[in-house]
């Protein structure tokens, strides 16, 4: 019999003992296929709870009478989320004359909470404090006069401009509205005591000046219903991780038990051919794959996920597919490190913790944009490209910002590649119609080259996978020879080549 139909026997043989270990241990196979299913669901729970908690916001009612909302004193600035306990003070003023004196001195008499308020002698001098030390006021006033300002009088008062920190500021749930947080209270204030300066100045209203009864409240706009929007999108990547790695745990289980239970060097005596054993276990993954895929791709349309309505269903069967089989190799990998059936399941567990890490740091924006490539040279973009699940979350993440809103159209499969462009400056970047059309001009590594790299991942890690089962000692101790160690420098930079190639391409 020739060699290549050895093989060719071989791995029918191995093929169906594949297929035939699956149907035996049914329960773990169906769940591999449900899992997408499962998680899929979860994740639109969670969405769908996300959703019913941002419609219990008045944002997103339907308001037609706003209610009025009465403004909040002047708060002490360790009250602002940023500066908390440290050294602060509330309120900076300028000019130093008697009238704008007068002035803070009243708005901060009055206040109910203590504050302080320190005066300079010129808007410039204030600027250059607050320059120097930042997060240390909450808000200045800026007094303008006709004339000397050392010496202004009331007819020489022109206005007043109001200076706070407009960063909106969110933090552990809670979140810091910066015009009602100071700017409103701030300018009520300056406003009430400029008003009692001028009554007291004038015979007719002087009695009344003290007695002035200030009431400002504040009333949003009436609006309709904001229609909530599904951040899915950016988190479906983590839960179709998840459900994989069911797979992913039970394929290197089972080669890890194939080899401590002896089962692969009693067919190696038997007469197995190596390669039939691998070319058997890739092909077999490259079936549940291929199903999976399709699985993930149906069980998303079904629960009707934007992501999956408005995309091009070849991306997205594309994306899981080649995810899957770059996870296989990765496992066959992983697989020949390990000798004990329990101690797969640990680093199954491990490897899981990790993704998910990587996958959220990924989802908020690192290290696949321009600005991290072209500082750190694409190093750690390259880092995480070698894991799977990193770019798991990047192709989702492109999926889920082209399917954000109903006006966005999502990308086809003519444009897997060019959509995603780095052309930062305004000035320079096409015009296109975003209604028919998704670009992302702050963009790197696009689908098109994830599928590339899944490709190369793959192919790499299986023949790393069979480099070390011939290196590493096998069940009896015994190891192949090293001359093969020349190949794994050359794959490693082959493969390190490929990367760097597809991490930088730009359509």
């Amino acid at each position: 019999m020739g060699t290549f139909a050895r093989v060719g026997e071989q791995f029918i043989a191995l093929y169906k003992k594949n297929a035939l270990v699956a149907w035996r241990n049914w329960r773990a196979t169906v769940l591999r296929f449900i899992a997408p299913f499962l998680f899929l669901v979860l994740a639109l729970l969670i969405d769908k709870a996300l959703q019913a908690n941002d419609r219990s916001d008045r944002a997103f009612q339907d308001v037609t009478s706003p209610e009025r909302t009465a403004l909040e004193p002047i708060p002490s600035c360790h009250s602002d989320m940023y500066i908390a306990s440290k050294d602060c003070t509330e309120l900076l003023y300028s000019p130093i004359n008697d009238m704008t004196q007068a002035l803070m001195n009243q708005v901060v008499t009055r206040n109910p909470i203590p504050i302080k308020a320190t005066g300079y002698a010129t808007s410039d001098a204030a600027q250059a404090f607050l320059l120097a030390n930042p997060d240390y006021a909450i808000g200045a006033v800026h007094f303008s006069y006709d004339g000397n300002e050392s010496v202004a009088s009331n007819t020489d008062l022109k206005g007043f401009v109001i200076q706070t920190n407009t960063t909106v500021k969110f933090f552990k749930g809670d979140f810091q509205d910066p015009n009602q947080f100071v700017q409103l209270p701030l300018q009520s204030a300056v406003h009430r005591e400029i008003a009692r300066w001028y009554m007291a100045a004038d015979p007719a209203l002087a009695a009344n000046a003290d007695s002035l009864v200030w009431d400002v409240g504040l009333k949003t706009f009436a609006h309709p219903a904001i229609a909530t929007q599904s951040a899915l999108g950016s988190v479906l990547g983590p839960f179709v991780f998840a459900a994989v790695m069911f797979s992913f745990v039970a394929q290197i289980g089972t080669v890890v038990s194939e080899k401590e239970l002896g089962l692969k060097q009693a067919l190696r005596t038997m007469g197995m051919v190596d390669s039939a054993y691998w070319l058997s276990w890739a092909a077999w993954e490259f079936t549940l794959a291929f199903f999976t895929a399709h699985l993930i791709c149906c069980f998303g349309l079904l629960l009707q996920f934007d992501i999956f309505l408005n995309n091009n269903y070849g991306l997205l069967f594309f994306l899981f597919f080649l995810f899957q089989l770059a996870m296989s190799a990765f496992g066959m990998f992983i697989s020949a490190f390990i000798s004990k059936t329990q101690i797969a399941v640990y680093i199954g567990f491990v490897i899981f913790i990790v993704g998910w890490i990587m996958q959220v740091v990924v989802v908020f924006g690192i290290p696949f944009v321009p600005d991290h490539i072209k500082d750190l040279g694409g190093f750690v973009a390259f880092i995480f490209a070698i894991f799977p699940w990193s770019l798991l979350a990047k192709g989702f993440g492109d999926l889920g910002s082209a399917t954000v809103s109903d006006s966005f159209p999502g990308i086809s499969w003519g444009e897997r590649a060019s959509y995603c462009k780095n052309i930062p400056v305004f000035e320079d970047q096409p015009e296109y119609d975003p209604t028919e059309q998704y670009i992302d001009f702050k963009c790197v590594v696009p689908l098109n080259a994830i599928y590339w790299i899944y490709t190369g991942l793959w192919v790499f890690y299986l023949l790393a996978s069979i480099y070390l089962d011939n290196v590493l000692p096998n069940e009896h101790g015994v190891r192949s020879t090293c001359i093969a160690t020349v190949a794994l420098l050359v794959f490693y930079l082959l493969a390190s080549i490929y990367l760097d190639i597809a991490i930088h391409h730009e359509d």
